[in-house]
């Protein structure tokens, strides 16, 4: 589909899960995403697929 890369949304206090990410290749991002109103912290991971896709 010529996506350079995806993103992956996930609990902060999910350490397996970002562990497991992060093995894979899987990047945090800057910032985070507060769900209202439980105050649930969620992050986001990037991952690039590589070159030769377009945009």
């Amino acid at each position: 589909m010529g996506w350079a890369a995806c993103n992956l949304w996930m609990l902060e206090v999910n350490r397996a899960a970002r562990g497991f990410s992060e093995r894979r290749g899987w990047r945090l991002t800057p910032g985070g995403l507060v769900d209202e109103p439980s105050g649930v912290l969620e992050v986001s991971y990037q991952l690039e697929l590589g070159e030769g896709t377009e945009n």
